[in-house]
């Protein structure tokens, strides 16, 4: 009578295991797998291992890629900007209040880094990206320079028989004076709008990307940080000049799981984070009788986010009237003077480089000339003023005729490099 031999196959998966249901990883080779019957062992049964295998990212991938993870020193991080949002205020009113506002910060200070560092290492990254926004049919944005949006402009009204849809603009419905010299338009950014009078160039609607800029300092609330600070210090229509705009960019560090991975698995794991959605908010507001009424709800993610646009509600006649009737220096700004500014905190830049580069040329600074006799002929200018030439060039000829050009800045290395960048961008 031959033996007789009871074999049973028990398959220990971690994927089904205690560990990995209850995502304990401290140690994937140990994991438990229980049984939905009791196996009873007699002597002389003997357990044995059949067969096992090894089920991980990237195994018998002929283009698996290893990623130690090793620290292999520091690596300088290209510069970024430090967005803080500040003076948090979540308190709730039956009335307008400027101080809770979608966001609930009432201050943004903005710094740009330049010298921090990061480990190096062969799965870890930084990533710096930036901002834009396109000028198309659509607008979530106003064109600049503009005194105002338009004149039927009162808060908590609707208009009525409006006509700046229709009508030539001007001045008094918000054009800025002196947009654009009507005799040397750029034609790449301007066109003579349309209509029955064509007066006035527009820019152009043609779905440039604009790039994002912010103001270092902004406020929204009087008697809140930087207030008075945001100003500019000499000139009305210096918001743009005298202000520090930085160019948004944004740090992201992106990491990859030491070990093994596929080329899809890495591409996996860099989408998600850089698709990863946060700070989802409901923003509300209390109506008349104390109920709470959702006006509307913010979302972002690593790359997408709300930004700060100009609005009828603060970019209004009242309020501009308010902000030119400021005297400059201020410490004291009114809140329709601060409403009006603090929309200037975000722009768009259709040259960033042009744009950027000029205003570190206009920073050079400046000597003060004198005449042989002692006397000033041209004082020290502020710095966002830029430089200046000196005496007049008049060339009545219809030839080239060469020219040499006096400035009010030292001819240095430094200087004529600043220049020579400046004029790179433009080529």
């Amino acid at each position: 009578m031959g033996e007789y031999v009871d074999t049973k196959l028990i398959n220990c998966n971690r994927l089904a295991s205690v560990e990995a249901r209850t995502g304990n990883d401290s140690n994937p080779a140990v994991f438990t797998n229980p049984l939905n019957e009791t196996v009873r062992l007699n002597v002389g049964d003997k357990v044995s291992i059949e067969r096992s295998f090894i089920n991980e990212i990237g195994a018998g991938n002929p283009q698996t890629i290893e990623f130690k993870g090793v620290s292999k020193g520091t690596n300088i991080v290209p510069p970024h900007t430090d967005i803080s949002y500040d003076n948090k205020y979540y308190k709730k009113l039956t009335v307008y209040s400027p101080e809770y506002r979608l966001g609930y910060y009432r201050s943004i200070k903005t710094t740009l880094k330049t010298d921090e560092t990061l480990e190096l290492r062969d799965n870890l990254a930084p990533l710096i990206f930036g901002y834009y926004i396109t000028s198309n049919e659509y607008p979530n944005y106003i064109q600049q320079p503009r005194r105002f949006a338009q004149t039927n402009d009162a808060r908590g009204s609707t208009p009525v028989g409006y006509t700046h849809y229709s009508a030539v603009d001007s001045v008094s419905e918000g054009l800025a004076h002196f947009t654009q010299n009507p005799s040397i338009p750029c034609l790449a950014d301007w066109v003579l709008s349309e209509g029955v009078a064509r007066g006035e160039y527009k820019q152009k609607v043609d779905n440039t990307r604009f790039t994002l800029f912010i103001k270092d300092k902004i406020c929204y609330v009087k008697g809140v940080e930087n207030d008075a600070e945001q100003f500019p210090k000499q000139f009305r229509n210096g918001i743009f000049a005298e202000a520090n705009y930085i160019r948004i960019r944004e740090r992201k560090d992106i990491e990859v799981k030491k070990g093994f991975n596929t080329p899809s698995a890495v591409a996996t794991q860099i989408t998600k984070q850089l698709t990863e959605t946060r700070n989802e908010d409901i923003f509300e507001i209390l109506d008349g009788k104390g109920f709470r009424r959702p006006i509307t709800k913010t979302i972002e993610t690593t790359t997408y986010k709300p930004i700060n646009a100009q609005n009828m509600w603060h970019y209004n006649t009242a309020n501009f009237a308010a902000y030119s009737a400021t005297a400059l220096p201020t410490v004291d700004p009114s809140q329709a003077a601060i409403d009006y500014l603090a929309t200037f905190g975000y722009i768009g830049v259709k040259r960033p480089e042009i744009f950027e580069k000029g205003r570190e040329m206009a920073a050079l600074e400046t000597a003060i000339l004198r005449d042989a006799g002692g006397t000033v002929v041209m004082d020290k200018l502020n710095p966002h003023e830029g430089f200046q030439l000196v005496g007049e060039y008049v060339d009545s000829t219809s030839v080239n005729t060469s020219h040499k050009f006096t400035t009010n800045i030292e001819y240095t290395e430094a200087n004529c490099k600043l220049i020579r960048e400046f004029f790179d961008t433009q080529a």
